[in-house]
Formats: C-alpha cells, structure tokens, sequence
C-alpha cells in the first residue's frame, strides 16, 4: 500500500511504563525513552492512497487522519509502532484496513486547514465506539531542523520503521518504508480533546512534549512530499501462540467487509453521495463556490 503523509504533527505525553505496558498484547514490551514510555497524537493530511498495481482515485485517496500511538519492541527485539486509533475521514479505506491490517481504524469527520505556519487540525468520531472522541489542534510551524539538530528523542519519536497488529490471537507486523521525515520545531497554539482518554489511558497531564511537525510540499519550491509504503502484514517473531515461523497473512475482504456493512450506522450506506459531501476537504473558493485545492501549495487546481 502507497501513500504520502503531508503536514504530520507529533505531540507527546509521557506515561509510567506500566501504565501503556497493561493495554499491549503480551508479546509486545513498552519501548521507553530515559525510563518513560510515550504517547503519541500524529495528526496529518494523506494523499495519493494506492495499491502497487492500481491507480490514486481522486476521492477516495486523500483525506485527513490522526492516530493515537506508542513506542514498543516486538519479540525479537525490534522497534515498531503499536497503535490504539487511528481516526479517518474515509469510510471506505477505514473498512478495507480494519478488514486486511486489523488495524482500529475509526470513522470521523474531519478537516485540515492551514494559514501561512499555522495548521488547525479537526477531528470528531462517528463510527465505532468509544465516543465521544474528538480533538482540536492547532500547531505554528516553526524552524526546520537540520539534520545535526535532530536530538535522540526526536529520533525515537519519529523514526519508526514498521507497525504491529493482531490477527486473531496472532502478532503480526508490517514494514513502514518512507524517507526520513523533514522536521520542524513546533509550538502547540490549541490543544483539546479526548482521544487520548477514549484509548483506555489515563488523561494527559501538562503540554504536550516534543512538539514536531514534518511538513510537506513547500508552496513556492514544491518538492515531493515523503512518501510512504506500508507491507503486507506478516507473521512477527514471537506470535502470542507461540508460532515463530514468518509467512504472508492475506484475508478475504469479502468475508469481513460485508458483514460490517450491516454494523455501520444508520443511513451510513443508503445515501452514499450525501455522507461523501460532508466529508470531502474541499474549501470554499472566491466566489462561494467549493473549489479542489491543492493542499500542499495552497493553490486552487485548474
């Protein structure tokens, strides 16, 4: 699966090990820094979502998402990411990776909206529980790190390079393969929610630590924002029966999805066109007229 991830935020809270250590699965450990484990709210805007062999669908491929994390290490001792939500604005693709990945995909409305170095980030879930869930953020970007500047945590909040999931009682894990991230300082102007709190832990005491935002494509210059590749997922190596061997795990979308369909909320598939509406990012244009913007350069699409 192909993506790319613009205007990514990083904010963080610190926790007792133990405290993240009793929501994981058992053959995961709690990856610490400097004897504290740490919460993460990644908010961002995602593009050009594909499979290798077909191409980005203009609706379905862009829309925002922000995700509830922590640091932890596999069996074999390798640093990954395990998730507790991750909230999106696509019904759709929320389906398909709660079906293939198993992932705790959730279904929110949405927006990202950016003036000069600010980024508003907006969030309220719809389906499924817990709710409420939302979250307001609002993030000033401020001076790019070079590459002498990135300190250890930085590094340890940031450069994650595969996740874990469970399918059934199974440990499986998938490869995150992108550049690395082009950091930024960053000073949270707004923080309000309670995504945090809906993932089982305590709430968040204090501001947010280790404030980052990796931006994407610069409005005059306009490199390529980072793109991201994630694998299949595949047997970890230490699974929670005990099985150690690695293989290729693939589900048939069909026997999951369909029975979710009747799951969904109420009017969730009986106007499809109406819900799409809602959810699009599409800012209003000069002229009162919703207009595609590209979000990145900040300029309306011919």
């Amino acid at each position: 699966m192909y993506q790319t991830w613009t205007w990514l935020a990083f904010l963080h809270w610190s926790y007792e090990p133990q405290v993240v250590q009793r929501l994981l699965p058992d053959s995961l450990q709690v990856h610490t820094f400097e004897g504290r484990a740490w919460v993460g709210m990644t908010p961002f805007f995602l593009e050009d979502l594909r499979t290798p062999v077909a191409p980005a669908l203009p609706w379905f491929t862009s829309f925002p998402e922000t995700n509830v994390r922590t640091y932890v290490r596999g069996p074999d001792g390798r640093e990954g990411l395990w998730f507790f939500s991750l909230d999106a604005a696509r019904l759709e693709p929320v389906l398909v990776a709660r079906s293939t990945y198993a992932l705790p995909y959730m279904w929110s409305a949405m927006t990202v909206e950016r003036d000069g170095a600010t980024v508003s980030y907006r969030s309220r879930r719809r389906w499924p529980g817990p709710t409420p869930a939302v979250a307001n953020i609002t993030v000033e970007v401020g001076a790019a790190l070079r590459p002498q500047e990135v300190r250890a945590f930085d590094h340890y909040l940031t450069a994650r390079w595969q996740l874990y999931t469970t399918l059934g009682p199974v440990l499986a894990r998938s490869n995150v393969e992108h550049e690395p991230w082009p950091l930024h300082r960053a000073a949270v102007r707004e923080l309000d929610g309670n995504l945090v709190a809906a993932a089982g832990l305590p709430e968040p005491c204090g501001r947010a630590g280790g404030a980052l935002v990796a931006r994407g494509a610069d409005p005059d210059q306009r490199p390529a924002p980072t793109g991201t590749r994630l694998t299949r997922p595949n047997l970890a190596g230490g699974c929670d029966r005990g099985r150690r061997r690695r293989q290729d795990v693939s589900w048939s979308w069909s026997r999951v999805i369909r029975p979710m369909v009747g799951l969904l909320p109420e009017g969730s598939t009986g106007a499809p066109g109406r819900a799409r509406r809602r959810l699009q990012y599409r800012p209003p244009g000069r002229r009162g007229r919703p207009a595609r913007r590209d979000f990145c350069a900040g300029r309306p699409r011919a």
